[in-house]
């Protein structure tokens, strides 16, 4: 079979005749640097992926026999380099919620062929960088690169079925007495805002929702898999709360902004994960990290420049990678690639990233802490929105 190498290869799938005919003939109005393959079923979908390589899967949601989010399960699992799109109407909104742990994006329909080709061109540019030369020499040296939490696995496997029950969620919860403590303990802070102290996990997966479930599920496990003990002058404490205090802080700004739920919960998830970086760093490279946390302090410079003088690449860099590895979609990894420096991103559009980079700035602001430079923000980028006048609303949001 001949392939062109130099071509994106693309596959759609809709149960919709009509609709594949319709994007057949709006990519042969493009510069011919597309190889277009279209699927009727998740089934034909998975043939036409195992006899030629496939680059970006955007799939329909709602199919008869095997949905969308079933599908890219199978393609996240068979096929993990191939970037994966799901393409819904908002009724199915609830639906999409449920399998964002197998979608790379999430474009609502009907979608706007511009959006999508500067969707793809986003993404392929965001797995360029996080595949250089700095971050590989740097993996390649990893020894404890913490792998995704089994019970997150367990959650977005449940999600997959439009039919899981509420309560089915609680009991796998239940089984990690160390999550159902975290959740619990956050519930009853004053993040959340209970209207009462709860002891309930069924209780709390109604009042949190099934997307901060599903987050937290992915996130504390992996705060708690880092020994403190190796860290030295490394708080786990503190960057778990600095941590939350973001997310919460970024899911704010990105509702006050009007942006949609996906988009919203996008931005908490990424303000949790934003600073994972500095725990591979810590537990990795411990001695060095040490220096890197002394030099910070010492020379009054930001995290990002005293590890970029140690490893050539950041926190940020090193997260993101983690993530893009494991999966998540590209508006959470690209929000904890770029959250030091947006202004980087191949595409300026209000975004989780932009949610996160402000969040984490106000959020430094008002630590009190001496640990080196504070962040700052990149109003090149804010200013490229025409947003730089929404700092104070943020700031009036903590």
């Amino acid at each position: 079979m001949n392939v062109d190498i130099n071509k994106t290869k693309i596959l759609f799938v809709d149960d919709d005749a009509d609709v594949l005919n319709v994007l057949g003939l709006m990519f042969q109005t493009l510069e011919d640097n597309w190889d277009v393959s279209l699927a009727g079923s998740g089934r034909e979908a998975l043939e036409i992926l195992d006899t030629k390589p496939i680059d970006v899967v955007v799939s329909d949601m709602v199919m008869p026999g095997m949905n969308g989010a079933q599908l890219l399960n199978h393609v996240m699992k068979r096929h993990p380099n191939t970037i994966r799109i799901i393409l819904s109407g908002y009724a199915d909104m609830d639906l999409v919620l449920r399998c964002v742990g197998v979608t790379h994006q999430y474009l609502s329909k009907p979608f706007d062929l511009k959006v999508l080709l500067t969707t793809i061109k986003r993404i392929e540019h965001l797995n360029s960088l996080l595949n250089g030369g700095e971050i590989r020499v740097l993996a390649s040296k990893l020894s404890h690169l913490p792998t995704i939490p089994k019970i997150y696995n367990e959650i977005v496997h449940a999600l997959e079925s439009p039919e899981c029950p509420i309560d089915h969620i609680g009991k796998i919860i239940k089984k990690d007495p160390s999550l159902s403590s975290k959740i619990l303990q956050i519930l009853n802070s004053a993040f959340f805002g209970a209207p009462r102290e709860s002891s309930n996990i069924m209780e709390a997966v109604q009042t949190l929702g099934l997307t901060q479930i599903r987050t937290l599920a992915l996130t504390v496990p992996i705060f708690s898999a880092f020994d403190e003990e190796t860290m030295r002058m490394f708080k786990l404490d503190i960057l778990w709360e600095h941590s939350l205090k973001t997310g919460c802080l970024a899911r704010k700004i990105m509702a006050n902004e009007g942006a949609n739920q996906i988009t919203v919960e996008q931005a908490f998830t990424a303000g949790l994960l934003h600073d994972v970086g500095k725990l591979i760093f810590a537990q990795n490279v411990p001695n060095i990290y040490y220096h890197t946390l002394k030099s910070a302090a010492t020379n009054h410079l930001t995290m990002e420049k005293a590890e970029n003088n140690d490893f050539h690449i950041s926190h940020a860099e090193a997260g993101a990678y983690l993530l893009g590895i494991w999966g998540l979609p590209m508006p959470i990894v690209e929000a904890v690639a770029f959250h030091h420096r947006p202004s980087n991103v191949s595409e300026t559009v209000l975004s989780p990233l932009t949610a996160v980079h402000a969040a984490n700035v106000i959020r430094h602001e008002i630590a009190n802490s001496a640990n080196g430079a504070k962040p700052k923000f990149d109003m090149e980028y804010l200013s490229s929105l025409n947003i730089e006048s929404h700092v104070s609303t943020w700031r009036s949001l903590v």
